[in-house]
């Protein structure tokens, strides 16, 4: 009883209406009761990141394969290879391919080349990914605030020529904190689309509460939560429960004993999306 039930995914849709968060379904294997204990109800307050054709229908997703059975929304991944880690795959068909072994319907991601030097070809590469698996692969358009004059252009590019649905921000790569003015258009059109902004580069508790009040329909997606420690997520907490668009990703190269299920009983599963970080980290070691 871990409160996994927003983790698992509804009759209807992969993505339960209002929700974008992980699904994971391991009817067999984790025995999910009606009412986890940790559970506060109601829907995620987030929209799906996926319209029109890119939905996985039904039929498809109720396909039973064996006994427990995993349907899995990554909300975190990459599609490259980083130049500072070896990574087993690199190609949008490799990436897929290594879905297929986990039972992984949806994966989130950005380019390397894009969160790193070159954003253009990065993000043309995520448009190239979603046209080849427009079922499986769902595009976050990098926002780079060294090329600020240019990012207008460059999210309208993304998300209307493209099929990019979410914003990635990443502050380590860009140099620039998160707090900084330059990133202020990024959430301006986050808002504007109601789209999420996955960030990876903590802000502060102060800084949070301004941006989730000032634009009230983008979705902040807090990114390698999972790593955290209940010492150092007091001040999070509290912003969570006060503003229900503060989502936290649990991509993480380490998970500390108990920490899931601690997070779930502060805020709820609704809150709490699943992110492999793949390639960068394997989906078995993530889902392990």
């Amino acid at each position: 009883g871990l409160g996994v039930d927003s983790l698992v995914s509804s009759a209807k849709s992969p993505f339960p209406k209002g929700g974008f968060r992980g699904i994971l379904e391991r009817e067999e294997t984790l025995k999910i009761p009606p009412n986890p204990p940790f559970s506060k109800g109601g829907t995620c307050p987030c929209p799906p990141l996926l319209k029109g054709g890119n939905n996985l229908s039904t039929s498809e997703l109720s396909k039973e394969t064996g006994p427990g059975v995993r349907r899995i929304f990554d909300a975190h991944g990459h599609l490259g290879r980083w130049e500072q880690v070896y990574c087993s795959v690199g190609t949008i068909d490799e990436t897929v391919a290594a879905m297929d072994r986990f039972n992984i319907a949806r994966f989130a991601i950005s380019d390397f080349l894009a969160i790193g030097p070159d954003y253009y070809s990065g993000n043309t590469r995520v448009g190239e990914a979603i046209k080849r698996y427009p079922d499986r692969i769902v595009g976050y358009a990098v926002y780079n605030p060294n090329y600020e004059s240019k990012m207008e252009d460059e999210m309208k590019r993304c998300f209307d020529e493209l099929g990019l649905t979410a914003i990635k921000l990443h502050c380590g790569t860009h140099a620039v904190s998160v707090e900084d003015r330059r990133y202020r258009k990024a959430f301006v059109i986050a808002n504007e689309r109601h789209a999420p902004v996955l960030v990876h580069g903590g802000p502060s508790a102060a800084f949070l509460r301004g941006v989730l009040s000032d634009y009230p329909n983008l979705y902040f997606i807090l990114a390698h939560v999972g790593g955290s420690t209940p010492d150092g997520m007091g001040q999070m907490i509290e912003v969570a429960r006060e503003f229900p668009n503060l989502i936290f990703d649990l991509a993480s190269s380490v998970c500390h004993r108990g920490f899931f299920a601690w997070l779930v009983n502060q805020i709820g599963s609704e809150q709490i999306v699943y992110g492999s970080d793949f390639p960068i980290m394997d989906f078995g070691w993530q889902l392990g």
